[in-house]
């Protein structure tokens, strides 16, 4: 398995990623899927920890 640097990264998603797409439209729900399970997960963290921190506020 190759691992790619954070700038080789970021360079695949800026310009391979959509080239890669207008030529393989079908992968376009595959990957967009992955994307929405992760960024999903990092909001359901974001409200956990909003709703803890109004928790503590209230018991203050």
């Amino acid at each position: 398995m190759v691992r790619l640097s954070d700038e080789e990264l970021v360079e695949t998603f800026g310009r391979q990623l959509p080239d890669l797409l207008e030529r393989r439209p079908d992968l376009e729900p595959m990957i967009y899927n992955v994307f929405l399970k992760i960024l999903v997960r990092k909001e359901e963290v974001a409200a956990i920890l909003s709703e803890m921190q109004d928790f503590r506020t209230e018991r203050l």
